[in-house]
């Protein structure tokens, strides 16, 4: 049935209102080539719902839309003559059937609209009587949603009494059980110590399981038999004009080793048989080596002269020898990497290899961040914490002609074994030092100064043993040491277990003769206790404190037994009270029900009727509740409005530092449901912009969570909220600033027109702005100039739970640097701009705006967190504009080009396949 033809332009619009726009969305993604052909250009799915609505409402006159509004309208005016009917049949009056159905409907607040519909004409009489109706029916309804909700609170109260009288129970539990926690630890120490001997059973299991963490191979990144490029062993060399050049010293063959290039004489050096090559991508600094692919092409003008086109491969990296003929051992050799040695790296592998006879070696395969370079020596990492072991012969060595060695083959491939650095309990000591948690600290109700000092407590813990002493003391070998404290061990047990000829004397005497052996006894008594006095006295002191310590248990207990019984007694006057509240609550919707009844048999005697109901009791809110209110009304009428910070300073943490800051905000991003391994590198990255007043655009769940938990952290909550709702109000935008916030939440800045108004938004520079929206797709739609003005960051890259909302406040305290801007060397910013993550950024197609703020932001990140990952650069900086951009594509298709890859871990691209697909 044709309905729209029945109504205005005004009234058509208004239907759509009601229709919604989630309803039409799903139309669009259900009929998506309709939709294509009615308003192309956009995909369904990546729709708002207000966007959809506003095409409905611009297409309703458009055949697919007036056919399914038709039939929309004609189902929902079908289910309300059905529901009139019924109650007709059950006697209600025609007027308060009407009533009733179109209270459950879409028209429950557009009655002239369902009967302009229908074609129904009503009296002015009737009509009125009708609202009232419907006005009457929604006081019913808001009266029993209140009785039920006090029902809920009310059970609510009860579960929190019991939880309360369940948690006494178990701290009486608990004291009741001290006597027998110290049998309870031996247990545990026994067993314990029979897993650990279980343990050493499985262990040549366990090393061949922890080789297979140390083996180095990649066969993908090898060259294949069907490729036709050269994969050379090339080492970077500059000219006297300045000019860099690939000096090529090797070719990779398919059988995985490097073999010498010789240059011929007899032909010209140009194709294969160039010794130069030019350097196009890569690392470009001098004395470097790397594998670089190539193949030398024809000339067209000249066919003979070559055009050479090169690329670098990272994953290729030749593995350098270094051999230390001055060691002994792999421990000798290790003790003079811990100490440094002065040699030049030329590779991004090392292998340090001391000889283990004629024509074997044995080695040490270090990473590049295994190692760091201090004033021309090479350090072990102090992170590092055991390497592997490599055996080899002497003819897996490729000398070049200039004096450097080179593993022959493309990867070591296997290790023998691995060499840990690092003793056991160094280790173990490291591993319970991270471990502190300060989220648990701060549970305890402990400062984050205890928490530091229990983490220094532990990180400076003393490891040193008696060998150790020994050996520096008498400044001999490890080994030596060991066996003079073996020689000191059995001399000692001699000598106790020893029975001397004059012992036997003594004991003779003493036996034989009563009154020595009584006067042996009291001088022996009297001298004990003369000698061991202070043990005595602090024996004696313990006993009395443990006493003490005793009968303050003992109060305890029956303190708790006491105020147990007393909430039990407040437990059942609960009970009592809901049980009253229950029939109170079933009495008064019997008397509803009854009251409707009369009102079906009597509309006019019901509605006058509830003219004279008594009026609700209501109860006066309290000063909290009614500066919430107050606070919520500020909120719904002024666009600009701020929420205040924490009053009270004794429950607000003080950072005295960035390390302390990115504690507090890693910790508050937790709460926000950040990701465990994304806490520390987000907070990075927000610090960054904060400092660098970088505006961002944060899009998806948890958006407003992350933006709450980052000011609680460094402004104890403070911060201005601008609602871009109706119209731009330049009145609101003056006001920011001008209350000491200097953090700007932006919500609803798509769905309006504020957006034309951006400049004018962020002309203060000395705030820190961040715009929130729902929905990451929405950003894809926008123009790419947007990024000029804020950085695009995505939540569901590293959002995995719920927020909860348990922010902890935190503030600069008087002694934060001023400026409170960590320095940034010149060296550090041009590290960054020669790494990865920052070549890739130079390559990617964006505007030098856009460039420049990416940069900055990583180099204040890893200015203020030295343990910024190369995970952080890109998922906080470089993947979140490729995904507002729609260049995933090409993006991953880059990467593997790059003269310098970005690798990331293994964790987090498995992450990415699972959000992106093949990545």
């Amino acid at each position: 049935m044709e309905y729209l033809s029945r109504l205005t332009i005004a009234e058509k619009e208004t239907l759509c209102d009601i229709i919604t726009g989630a309803e039409f969305k799903k139309l669009f993604i259900a009929n998506e080539q309709e939709f294509q052909q009615m308003h192309g250009g956009f995909r369904a799915k990546s729709l708002s719902e207000s966007f959809a609505l506003s095409i409905a409402k611009a297409h309703v006159n458009h055949p697919f839309i007036t056919s399914w509004i038709n039939d929309f309208v004609n189902d929902a005016l079908q289910t309300i003559t059905e529901n009139i009917s019924a109650l007709d049949e059950e006697g209600a009056t025609h007027l308060y059937a009407i009533a009733n159905a179109l209270y459950g409907s879409i028209f429950a607040d557009q009655v002239d609209l369902y009967f302009k519909l229908t074609g129904e004409t009503k009296k002015e009489s009737v009509r009125l009587r009708l609202d009232e109706m419907l006005k009457n029916l929604a006081f019913e309804q808001r009266r029993a949603d209140s009785s039920a909700a006090n029902l809920k609170d009310m059970k609510n109260e009860n579960a929190a009494l019991c939880q309360r009288i369940e948690a006494d129970k178990q701290a009486l539990q608990q004291l009741s059980e001290g006597k027998e926690s110290l049998e309870k630890q031996l247990a545990e120490a026994k067993a314990k110590l029979a897993e650990q001997q279980a343990r050493s059973m499985d262990q040549d299991d366990n090393e061949e399981a922890d080789l297979e963490l140390f083996y180095d191979t990649d066969s993908s990144a090898l060259p294949a038999s069907s490729d036709d490029q050269t994969y050379s062993l090339c080492g970077i060399v500059e000219d006297v004009a300045g000019q860099k050049w690939l000096e090529r010293y090797a070719d990779l063959h398919y059988d995985r080793k490097y073999h010498t290039f010789y240059q011929r004489d007899d032909i010209p050096p140009r194709f294969e048989n160039r010794s130069k090559l030019y350097i196009k991508d890569g690392p470009n600094q001098p004395d470097f080596y790397g594998v670089w692919s190539w193949r030398a092409i024809q000339n067209e003008n000249d066919p003979q002269k070559d055009y050479i086109t090169t690329a670098y491969q990272p994953r290729l990296a030749p593995i350098e020898v270094y051999i230390r003929k001055e060691a002994a051992t792999l421990d000798d050799l290790v003790a003079s990497l811990k100490k440094g040695l002065s040699c030049q790296l030329h590779s991004l592998k090392i292998m340090f290899a001391i000889p283990a006879s004629k024509k074997h070696y044995t080695g040490i395969l270090c990473q590049k961040k295994d190692l760091h370079i201090d004033d021309g020596r090479v350090f072990i990492a102090a992170n590092c914490d055991e390497i592997p072991v490599y055996e080899f012969p002497k003819t897996n060595l490729l000398r070049l002609e200039n004096g450097l060695t080179f593993y022959k083959e493309a990867f070591a491939g296997r290790p023998s074994s691995f060499h840990p650095l690092k003793r056991p309990l160094e280790i173990v000591r490291s591993i319970v030092a991270e471990s502190i948690s300060w989220s648990a600290y701060r549970a305890r109700g402990l400062t984050r100064q205890a928490h530091q000092t229990t983490k220094t407590l532990f990180a400076t813990l003393p490891l040193d043993d008696v060998t150790s002493k020994i050996e520096k003391k008498l400044h001999c070998s490890k080994a030596q040491a060991e066996t003079w404290l073996t020689v000191f061990r059995k001399t000692a047990e001699n000598y106790i277990d020893k029975t001397i000829l004059e012992d036997d004397i003594l004991r003779a005497a003493v036996d034989t003769d009563p009154d020595l052996q009584k006067r042996v006894k009291e001088f022996l008594q009297t001298e004990w206790a003369e000698e061991n006095k202070q043990q005595l006295d602090e024996a004696k002191k313990a006993l009395t404190a443990l006493e003490d310590k005793k009968k303050a248990v003992a109060d305890e207990l029956e303190a708790a037994k006491k105020s147990l019984a007393e909430e039990k007694a407040e437990k059942q006057q609960f009970v009592d009270t809901i049980a009253m509240k229950e029939q109170v609550a079933a009495d008064v919707e019997k008397e509803v029900r009854e009251k409707i009844q009369k009102a079906r048999e009597n509309a006019a005697e019901f509605i006058a009727q509830m003219a004279f109901i008594s009026p609700l009791t209501i109860t006066q809110p309290s000063e909290k509740e009614e500066a919430v209110k107050n606070h919520s009304d500020v909120a719904a009428i002024m666009p600009y409005h701020i929420i205040p910070a924490q009053k009270d300073p004794t429950e607000c943490d003080e950072n005295h530092n960035w390390d302390d800051v990115l504690s507090a905000v890693a910790m508050n991003l937790e709460e926000a449901g950040v990701a465990e391994q994304h806490q520390k590198g987000l907070a990075a990255f927000l610090c960054a912009a904060y400092i660098e007043k970088q505006p961002l655009f944060l899009a998806g769940a948890n958006a407003i969570d992350i933006v709450q938990a980052f000011s609680a952290a460094v402004q104890a909550k403070q911060h201005g909220v601008l609602s871009c709702r109706d119209m731009y109000c330049q009145q609101a935008v003056a006001e920011i600033g001008t209350h000491d916030e200097n953090i700007v939440l932006i919500q609803n800045l798509l769905a309006s027109n504020w957006m034309n108004h951006l400049p004018e938004i962020l002309a203060r520079k000395d705030m820190f702005y961040v715009a929130t929206h729902p929905y990451a797709e929405d950003l894809q739609v926008e123009p790419q100039s947007l990024y000029g003005f804020m950085l695009p960051l995505f939540t569901e890259f590293f959002v995995d739970k719920k927020a909860t909302g348990g922010y902890y406040d935190g503030y600069f305290a008087a002694d934060f640097p001023e400026n409170k801007v960590p320095s940034v060397s010149s060296k550090k910013s041009s590290m960054l701009v020669q790494s990865p993550a920052g070549h890739f950024i130079k390559q990617f197609p964006i505007s030098p705006l856009i460039k420049n703020q990416i940069k900055h932001l990583l180099v204040t990140m890893h200015a203020i967190d030295a343990g910024t990952t190369a995970d952080d650069d890109f998922l906080f900086a470089i993947l979140p504009l490729a995904y507002a951009l729609q260049k995933i594509g090409s993006f991953t298709t880059a990467m593997a080009n790059s003269q310098d890859r970005i690798s990331i871990s293994s964790d987090l691209k498995r992450e990415l396949q699972y959000l992106l697909g093949d990545f």
